[in-house]
């Protein structure tokens, strides 16, 4: 390579050609890893040592993983054969404010927050996305999933809460997770453990995501200034949200600007183009200030990652075998038989109710300067909810699953008739047992719901009767 480019020095003496100057450079490989050092000169071939990563890695291909530009060397260290790095899903490892995507490659949330997933068809961006999910919730996070294709994302609403695909819906649960981060500033500052510069884990605090998929094809959807309002929400969200744990995990075919405007975009701190791109696609997820050869291979999963680290490498989703079932996978978290009512904190118990009822109450508000009704919201709402019911088990062959079903519509039947026997409406009950009017509504419709929890539940309600 340095012969063939001619970076060295030479001079004619006698007819005869003489090497006077030739740069000093070392190397070594060690477990996949090559490490290259350039002497620092300074002189005429400064600037091709200083990017000599646009010809180590299309050459051998490999993969630039970090630069450092000593006094008297340059400092090269590259990953041969990257695609040895990939991990199962099943070691897929959410611990600390850190998500293990690869060996040797995190994404640290808690110091890198928001993710940008950028994918064509048939890329893996659907499967990458369900594997943050599942980590994420495995993990203890909230996770709320947005799907406005109603596709492979809105089928986890059969295993867990809080998956949307109406557009009343989406809308208000992007302003409602604004204002919840909003909120938890507000008292996270007031709970134990809490000191100046920490961040939601000193106190205790779960991380919440919102999962949003084919971002940019739901904001078409909208007009201009409902577009406009909610990109004002993200972007907020994204410059704020990271100190009490409210990240985005943003999935697009396409990141276009209009919808990224403002320095929003700099704010994703990981971006992951999978499958083919084009040149300027990869300038739109990456910057076109980055100068790298872009590969494309026909490898499912396979694409490029920035972790606000200043490098670009080549990245391989965690491979999930065929036929893994995410929804049998999550369905083992719990979280349609064992969600626990009542276990919000201290705060929440004192004054969750009314500032969870007065939350909901301005976000209507908003949604009604927005041109969506209130009374439409709470009929998608009905329709969603019916919608979920019938997808729980009901064959006869299933024991299990049909008494499930059955154990559903009978609750349904009995916590509504029992609150409205008190003539309270859902938002006055919920006020009452503390908890939150959204998720009262969703126990009445069996979501969420055990037999354990409905009886504390009817236990708190007749106390009423006393």
């Amino acid at each position: 390579m340095i012969v063939t480019n001619g970076w060295f020095d030479r001079r004619s003496q006698q007819g005869k050609e003489r090497i006077i100057w030739f740069p000093r450079i070392f190397y070594r490989m060690e477990q996949g890893t090559v490490f290259l050092m350039v002497e620092n000169t300074m002189g005429r071939y400064q600037s091709q040592f200083l990017t000599l990563q646009q010809k180590v890695e299309t050459g051998i291909l490999c993969e630039l993983m970090g630069i450092e530009v000593g006094e008297r060397y340059i400092r090269y260290r590259f990953l041969y054969q990257l695609e040895r790095c990939r991990i199962r899903i099943e070691q897929v490892l959410c611990q600390k404010g850190s998500l293990l995507l690869m060996e040797g490659v995190e994404w640290k949330f808690d110091k890198q927050p928001h993710a940008l997933i950028v994918g064509g068809t048939g890329g893996g961006k659907t499967f990458l996305i369900l594997t943050l999910i599942e980590s994420l919730l495995k993990a203890g996070a909230e996770v709320i999933v947005l799907d406005p294709k109603r596709a492979d994302l809105s089928d986890l609403g059969q295993v867990i809460p809080q998956v949307y695909s109406k557009k009343e819906e989406m809308i208000s649960k992007v302003i409602q997770f604004y204002f919840d981060m909003l909120d938890t500033y507000d008292r996270y500052k007031h709970m134990e453990g809490y000191y100046t510069g920490c961040n939601y884990r000193a106190v205790g605090l779960s991380p919440h995501f919102l999962v949003f998929d084919e971002y940019v094809a739901f904001m078409d959807m909208l007009g201009y200034s409902t577009a406009d309002k909610i990109m004002t929400y993200l972007r907020k969200i994204a410059m704020l949200g990271r100190q009490v744990g409210y990240f985005l995990i943003l999935a697009c075919q396409r990141p276009d600007a209009k919808y990224f405007a403002d320095g929003m975009r700099d704010q994703f701190h990981l971006r992951i183009a999978l499958g083919r791109n084009s040149e300027m696609g990869y300038s739109m997820v990456f910057g076109s200030e980055v100068k790298k050869t872009f590969l494309n291979r026909d490898i499912p999963g396979r694409g490029y990652v920035d972790r606000n680290l200043g490098i670009v490498h080549e990245f391989y989703a965690p491979y999930v075998p065929e036929g893994y079932d995410f929804l049998a996978q999550m369905k083992k978290l719990g979280f349609c038989s064992t969600t626990p009512i009542l276990q919000e904190d201290l705060w929440t118990l004192e004054r969750g109710a009314e500032e969870e009822l007065r939350l909901s109450e301005r976000t209507q508000r908003i949604l009604m300067d927005m041109g969506i009704y209130s009374d439409s919201l709470e009929r998608q709402k009905d329709v969603r909810l019916e919608e979920s019911s019938s997808l729980l088990p009901d064959d006869r062959n299933d024991e299990a699953g049909y008494e499930n079903s059955i154990f559903v519509r009978e609750t349904e039947r009995s916590l509504k008739s029992l609150r409205e026997s008190f003539h309270l409406t859902q938002s006055e009950c919920a006020k009452k047992l503390g908890i939150s009017r959204q998720r009262l509504s969703d126990y009445e419709s069996g979501r969420g719901l055990s037999q354990e929890v409905e009886d504390r539940l009817r236990s708190q309600m007749e106390k009423w009767c006393d």
